[in-house]
């Protein structure tokens, strides 16, 4: 049977100048087989067949159940003690497995200090999904947001309290990352690829994830997306190959760069010299 519980707390001018408003709350346990999505107001509704965009942030927490989860770029399978973390404008679609049902926890943000997220890339650049375990505190932050629409000061109450929730979600997700040592492995892969051209979005799937989480949790951890950590290494090469003489032309062509401008370029960008410069320097 179907359990459907949500808020939609309004909202005016003076509670977006607190900078961040909670736009909605709810949690839903859908049987296996039963109708999906349950019926929404017209800004949240959505069907499988058309998805949907929206203009605020979400997280959607999966406590019960499995099901699938597609984004623009990815389609892939989810199951409880995962998360979708939903970007403003993002398209997306999700539903429960017919044959398990799930039960989902779920929150949407909206305001300036989202925007200041997004434009400064604090929530990374794609809609995804996060791997944050079965955890307590998130069933009981999702279940006080059900009760902040009675008390005064609601924005600021539920807004921080989802905020919370969001920062624990992001640091499960990266603790989980990091957990699995999958950067180790992408650095060895990347080190052994150096004279080469390693297809990255290859190596993700190789690591068992999406290009997106990969980039993402690879940043998170190094402070380098995989593509500069790859150049990075890269123009280590190129110093070492440079100072055993061979000629610029040779060792672009060994580094796997398209052209000796191409290559000219990257190391000037990372070295701060010219690769000529460079060696004459060396004397």
């Amino acid at each position: 049977m179907s359990e459907v519980r949500y808020t939609y707390p309004t909202h005016s001018h003076l509670d977006l100048a607190w900078g961040l408003v909670l736009s909605g709350a709810g949690v839903q346990a859908v049987g296996a087989g039963e109708a999906y999505p349950p019926p929404h107001p017209e800004s949240h509704a959505f069907s499988w067949e058309r998805g949907r965009r929206l203009d605020e942030c979400q997280l959607v927490y999966l406590s019960e159940g499995a099901g699938e989860v597609e984004f623009e770029a990815e389609k892939t399978s989810l199951k409880r003690g995962q998360a979708l973390l939903i970007l403003p404008g993002h398209w997306h679609r999700y539903r429960p497995d017919a044959t398990t049902g799930w039960k989902e926890h779920w929150f949407g943000l909206r305001g300036p200090t989202l925007e200041v997220w997004m434009q400064s890339g604090a929530l990374g650049e794609s809609s995804r999904v996060l791997e944050c375990g079965l955890r307590e505190d998130l069933l009981t932050g999702y279940g006080e947001l059900l009760e902040v629409e009675s008390q005064p000061l609601v924005h600021p109450l539920g807004a921080s309290k989802a905020m919370g929730l969001l920062a624990l979600a992001l640091q499960c997700d990266l603790q989980a990352g990091q957990d699995v040592g999958f950067v180790q492995e992408a650095r060895v892969a990347m080190r052994e690829a150096v004279e080469g051209d390693l297809d990255l979005q290859q190596l993700a799937l190789d690591l068992g994830m999406s290009y997106h989480a990969f980039r993402l949790r690879f940043k998170q951890v190094t402070g380098l997306a995989p593509k500069q950590c790859y150049l990075q290494m890269k123009m280590q090469r190129a110093r070492q190959l440079l100072g055993h003489g061979l000629p610029v032309g040779e060792v672009a062509e060994r580094l796997a760069f398209d052209n000796v401008f191409y290559f000219s370029r990257c190391f000037k960008e990372r070295v701060g010299l010219s690769p000529t410069a460079w060696v004459k320097e060396l004397g």
